[in-house]
């Protein structure tokens, strides 16, 4: 069983306030902890117990190896996605409206920017040629805890490449100056292990076979409920909660800071390289997820109608085509739709995609 991710740190004021001396002290101590964690990791790595296997990555993509070819569309993102959009009620409601599919949610907890794109082209590595569309949504979370830095998942995807661009994006990310730190500095410990150990993670993961779990019966789809059975009455508690304080006058910001700039270059650039990976004979949309709050994903909205980025949107959170989408009933927490908000938004997303592809609309 997989952790649902906890949420992003409370954002703070970006560094826009942060001065040049701040700046390169910070700098200096990225280089610095790199060097030395370089040393470190080359010194104990053979002496740490084997990295474990990516379980969120290998059973779903295991089974999509073996069966891809009876499947045209495919569904990939967050837990909000993994969690949020069954296949089977997707598949039922564009039938009903004349335009078949057969779909597979490819969804992994825990997805961050780091991450995404590199489980993304595992999964279109040799496609079948059935596919015809990719639904992907598009994620921007960059914040690393230090208890995950040696996870076999982060290790993985840390090269030098990837761990500049990460690096990018959070520089340009409103988190404020002391989160921002943290979190590079998390990165860099992981491009570190990367660097002396990709080796032995290559060995560890390979070695360890893949368990089978019953994919076929929700084509990848698991509600909430059936992985948190203990923890879903805790997890509405919490929600009943945060309904109380916002009706008392105490409103977090995630409910009123409303970020229309465009994406950092970083992100956008990513975007494109997930869009230009798409095989031929396919086509990619895609997918804003609901969030119980003022949306995570105003800057994407923003740079897609800036027409910087290919294929089309299909907009969970639009007032007009989807009202429903801030509607406590469907939620199970602020990030995470319950089994009637699956439902409800796989059948709105189901007719959305319809809508689109009928038309050709973005």
């Amino acid at each position: 069983m997989t952790r649902t991710p906890e949420p992003l740190p409370p954002q703070g004021e970006g560094a826009t306030r942060a001065s040049a001396r701040q700046l390169c002290l910070y700098a200096l101590l990225c280089v610095t902890s790199l060097l030395a964690t370089t040393s470190l990791v080359r010194s104990g790595v053979q002496q740490s117990s084997p990295l474990p296997q990516v379980r969120q990555l290998s059973d779903k993509l295991t089974f999509w190896k073996e069966n891809a070819a009876e499947f045209d569309v495919l569904l990939f993102g967050t837990s909000s996605l993994y969690r949020g959009i069954d296949p089977r009620v997707f598949d039922a409601e564009t039938a009903r409206l004349g335009a078949p599919t057969r779909s597979f949610n490819a969804g992994i907890p825990g997805l961050t920017f780091a991450d995404g794109q590199r489980f993304l082209e595992a999964y279109l590595k040799d496609a079948p040629a059935s596919l015809r569309w990719v639904i992907v949504e598009p994620n921007t979370r960059v914040w690393l805890d230090y208890e995950n830095v040696t996870t076999a998942r982060v290790v993985a995807v840390h090269d030098s490449a990837n761990t500049l661009q990460v690096l990018r994006l959070l520089a340009s990310s409103r988190l404020d100056f002391d989160d921002k730190l943290t979190s590079m500095a998390n990165h860099l410990l992981a491009a570190a292990y990367h660097a002396v150990a990709a080796g032995e993670l290559a060995r560890s993961t390979a070695s360890i076979p893949a368990s089978r779990t019953p994919l076929d019966e929700g084509q990848g789809f698991v509600a909430i409920e059936d992985a948190y059975p203990n923890e879903i009455a805790i997890r509405r508690g919490a929600f009943q909660k945060l309904i109380e304080s916002m009706r008392e006058g105490i409103v977090s910001s995630d409910f009123t800071a409303v970020d229309k700039s465009p994406l950092p270059k970083a992100a956008t650039s990513r975007f494109r390289a997930i869009a230009e990976g798409v095989p031929d004979g396919a086509e990619i949309s895609w997918v804003i997820m609901p969030f119980f709050g003022v949306s995570k994903s105003e800057p994407f909205r923003t740079t897609f109608a800036s027409g910087q980025l290919p294929g089309t949107l299909l907009d969970l959170e639009d007032p007009l085509e989807s009202p429903d989408g801030k509607n406590p009933r469907y939620f199970s927490d602020r990030t995470h739709l319950n089994r009637q908000g699956a439902h409800h938004f796989s059948r709105q997303l189901a007719r959305m995609f319809v809508r689109r592809t009928k038309t050709g609309a973005h």
